[in-house]
């Protein structure tokens, strides 16, 4: 099956009503389930990026379909800050460092990935990261960041995260599915300028998230996930360290 049937038929199961979690039973029934391919105001300057430039200078993927799946590179450091109960019976607070040891398209990068929480660290290392319960939060994250991605292709929008305008608007509809999609801003986050995209559902679809995506930055720099109004899953890019 090529990359643009798979990403169609993953955004179909998803807004059919199939759900998943990313690494525990929390908030589990309003995450969009991961193709295999795949608030506040978002500020932060701390990192490495200079000025107001993206460490990334072009986007990542096939040069038909850029962005459409995260691409990491061989030696990427992300540093987050976390708050979630993905792990945990109740929200904590704590951190998530990500160190890629060999670059590639997500999930087949090898990474070392160390997670801290007042519940107890969590690490992981190699390919076998992508699947570890210290990326809980960004499995999450990733969910969302198919289903954008996927709509942009049934809209015959293009995936190259350089062409989302503020304002732009597009949506997904069935008979019993509904979602919108909008890019609400432009912000820096970790030191990155990132394309701020507000997902939000209907009746049918329980979703309600924010995203930021960076053009040729595999890993969103920040995402909010939403149940009842409330944040159950926050993950924001504190620092970003390039090849």
């Amino acid at each position: 099956m090529s990359r643009l049937s798979t990403v169609v038929v993953c955004l179909v199961l998803v807004l059919a009503g199939c759900t998943g979690g990313g690494g525990g039973d929390a908030a589990a029934d309003s995450t969009p389930v991961p193709s295999e391919d795949g608030g506040s105001d978002g500020e932060g300057d701390s990192g490495d990026a200079d000025g107001d430039s993206n460490a990334a200078s072009g986007s990542s993927g096939s040069d038909d379909m850029p962005d459409a799946v995260p691409v990491l590179q061989t030696g990427e450091r992300y540093e987050y800050e976390v708050r979630s109960d993905v792990l945990a019976d109740a929200p904590e607070s704590g951190t998530l460092t990500i160190d890629v040891t060999a670059g590639g398209e997500w999930p087949g990068a090898a990474m070392n990935v160390v997670r801290d929480a007042p519940s107890g660290r969590t690490e992981a290392t190699s390919e076998a990261a992508a699947f570890s319960p210290a990326l809980g939060e960004m499995a999450y994250a990733l969910n969302v960041r198919s289903l954008v991605v996927s709509s942009r292709i049934v809209s015959a929008k293009s995936t190259d995260l350089r062409t989302y305008e503020v304002g732009d608007e597009w949506r997904f509809d069935s008979s019993d599915t509904e979602v919108g999609f909008t890019v609400v801003g432009e912000e820096r986050v970790g030191g990155l300028t990132a394309k701020h995209v507000r997902v939000t559902g209907g009746a049918e679809t329980d979703i309600d998230a924010d995203i930021w995506l960076v053009p040729g930055v595999g890993f969103p720099a920040k995402f909010v996930q939403r149940e009842d109004g409330e944040a159950t899953v926050e993950l924001t890019l504190t620092a970003y360290e390039s090849p």
